[in-house]
């Protein structure tokens, strides 16, 4: 699902838009204190690579870590309940809740299932999804967060704010309709466009669903976007 010329101009757009941001949100000081306000300013002034990055070797550390100690609570409780996961704010608390009701053997169990597949050779995102999730306990939020955090070069983030910034794509198709390899696609190439637009490294090709993250995160928070937002979080569908 390649990106129409239309909506490539509308990222590049937005790559270049001055955001604005409430005094008391929660991340308005550290934007502002890094004068980031535009996603451009952003993704040169952070190491968003070097993130992805080290960020990947330690979770897969802590993988062979629970694999070798035989203890899936390693893996639970350092990497699935870290609270500097994408949901770490407001819904941290309903996310955590989730996670700790549910044995960490089982956990564990979905996301060996879904490494071993991807050590396989297989590339089909929502087939990946299915296996990881946990019916009424797991769903799009959680279970693409940890497969983004093993293998951000193949796995992007669906929750709220991507699913927000995607339905506010020019001639976007109904988010609820859209596959995870369909987003995989599309934000591959928003990240690709990025790279290009700021000028980075070559290396950062490695990673273009972390810079996809990136804008879709500094989209929400523009305050000329909050109460949409808001308003698209409180859906009553299930999104965890």
């Amino acid at each position: 699902m390649p990106l129409y010329k239309k909506q490539k101009e509308w990222v590049i757009e937005e790559i270049h838009k001055e955001r604005e941001f409430y005094e008391d949100d929660e991340y308005a000081e550290y934007f502002i204190e890094n004068e980031f306000f535009t996603l451009y300013d952003y993704v040169r002034g952070e190491d968003i690579y070097t993130w992805a990055d080290e960020n990947r070797k330690f979770v897969h550390a802590k993988y062979q870590e629970a694999i070798e100690e035989d203890d899936p609570d390693i893996f639970k409780e350092d990497v699935l309940l870290d609270p500097y996961l994408s949901w770490a704010s407001n819904a941290y608390g309903q996310v955590k809740r989730r996670i700790q009701g549910i044995p960490s053997s089982i956990l564990f169990e979905k996301v060996k299932k879904v490494v071993d597949s991807i050590e396989k050779g297989n590339t089909n995102l929502d087939e990946l999804f299915d296996m990881g999730r946990i019916p009424k306990k797991t769903g799009k939020a959680i279970v693409t967060e940890w497969m983004y955090r093993l293998y951000p070069e193949k796995c992007p983030i669906i929750n709220r704010r991507s699913e927000f910034f995607y339905s506010n794509l020019p001639m976007a198709k109904d988010y609820t309709k859209v596959s995870l390899n369909e987003y995989a696609e599309v934000f591959t190439e928003m990240g690709n466009i990025v790279i290009t637009e700021a000028e980075l490294p070559e290396k950062y090709k490695k990673y273009p669903l972390a810079l996809a993250d990136r804008i879709a995160f500094m989209y929400s928070v523009d305050a000329n976007h909050w109460e949409a937002y808001s308003e698209f979080h409180n859906r009553e569908d299930d999104w965890t």
